[in-house]
């Protein structure tokens, strides 16, 4: 539109040359009206085809990125799978080892008294809940973002706080409640739960008594 403009008429153009007009003035100037549409379209042209190769260099980019993110997450949840596996065949060997154990133990010994009876049957009932919490350890680790299915136990809360705190005065620790809590969201609930039940073991562990 410019370059018909300025071909059917008598406007100046200022280059660095000096001032220009397509002509002496009427009647239209078809050539110079021609070449300048040829240029413009030659210019435009080129503009796009290097925009289109810029697009198309980023879009191989990205692509190539995503491929080695993929390739990446398939490497960890195989590695995430191998380890689910070797932690099951460890871990959860010893530990039902260590129920079964204790569950037959007063078939064993029929002369055991009614105290030691309980004791067996309370560690029966702890390598129980660490086998229920290993199983649910191993399922996040087999877990990927494309598989949702599989199902999850209910995370402990505040409310399992004074189970936990009676698990551990019946293993013989000296625990004192000191304050109370109430109406504690479950996400707050499961980080205090989970920071006790750690207290606890560190106690047991690093202070006996």
């Amino acid at each position: 539109g410019l370059a018909a403009v300025y071909c059917g008429g008598n406007l100046v153009g200022f280059t660095p040359i000096g001032p220009v007009t397509s002509g002496s003035g009427p009647p239209f100037r078809w050539l110079t009206f021609a070449l300048y549409v040829v240029w413009v379209t030659g210019a435009a042209l080129v503009a796009l085809a290097f925009g289109a190769r810029q697009r198309t260099r980023r879009r191989e980019a990205l692509a190539q990125q995503q491929e080695e993110r993929a390739l990446t997450t398939d490497a960890l949840a195989r590695e995430r799978a191998r380890m689910a596996r070797d932690l099951h065949d460890v871990v959860a060997h010893h530990v039902s080892l260590i129920a079964v154990r204790a569950e037959s133990a007063p078939y064993q010994y029929p002369d055991l008294d009614d105290d030691a009876r309980a004791v067996l049957a309370d560690v029966a009932r702890d390598a129980r809940e660490a086998l229920g919490e290993l199983r649910e350890a191993l399922n996040v680790l087999r877990r990927t973002d494309d598989d949702a299915s599989v199902a999850r136990r209910p995370q402990p809360t505040a409310h399992d706080v004074d189970g936990l705190v009676a698990d551990a005065r019946a293993a013989g620790q000296d625990v004192r409640v000191v304050g109370e809590w109430s109406h504690v969201p479950d996400a707050a609930g499961y980080v205090l739960f989970r920071a006790l039940q750690e207290a606890l073991t560190n106690a047991r562990r690093h202070a006996p008594g």
